[in-house]
């Protein structure tokens, strides 16, 4: 892992489609875990891309989602 920068083959903790690893990084900079473009991620190193801070918002919706099980 690059520190600051996501690179393809980056292993990916956390996204909204779950873990996973970088696959490609689409023209407008946003990441793509295994092959889906994201909004978020947070890698295995504790690094967080998450450009326009919708991650605490998909977080809390989730816990809400599993509260609601």
């Amino acid at each position: 892992m690059a520190g600051q920068y996501l690179e393809i083959g980056d292993a990916v903790k956390d996204s909204p489609l779950g873990a996973g690893t970088v696959t490609d990084i689409t023209d407008a900079g946003f990441p793509c875990v295994n092959h889906v473009a994201v909004a978020w991620l947070e890698r295995d190193d504790g690094a967080i891309f998450d450009p326009h801070g919708v991650r605490e918002k998909h977080l809390a919706q989730r816990a809400q989602q599993r509260e609601g099980q």
